[in-house]
């Protein structure tokens, strides 16, 4: 199956497959992880804007390591200290914008209770 989604910012959708599919690829990261430099090339001279309305530091941390981990530049954006029309206007000159939310949805209930 090859992937077909090009934003992923919800998962209540999900297939079966998809949730496999990105389960599947888990075990080339955890190889990545194990190497002494923690880093694949998969993002290089990408930028990741990591932008959170509310304060978590331990998702803002988990989204920056691994962005990092992919080679991405991070740029951390705090709604408390930023516009969201700052956003907007970034957005607008971005030549691609991806976003995940998993917020309530099953497969984010699987992975933090460890059914999946």
């Amino acid at each position: 199956m090859s992937w077909q989604r090009r934003h992923v910012l919800a998962t209540d959708d999900w297939s079966r497959d998809e949730i496999e599919q990105v389960l599947s690829t888990t075990g080339a990261m955890v190889e990545v992880l194990g190497r002494p430099i923690r880093r694949t090339p998969a993002l290089r001279g990408r930028t990741v804007i990591l932008f959170f309305a509310e304060s978590s530091t331990r998702t803002r941390v988990s989204f920056e390591l691994a962005a990092k981990a992919l080679s991405a530049d991070v740029t951390n954006i705090t709604a408390s200290g930023s516009s969201v029309e700052f956003l907007r206007r970034l957005e607008s000159g971005l030549q691609e914008f991806h976003g995940v939310r998993l917020g309530r949805s099953p497969l984010n209930r699987g992975l933090r209770d460890g059914h999946l």
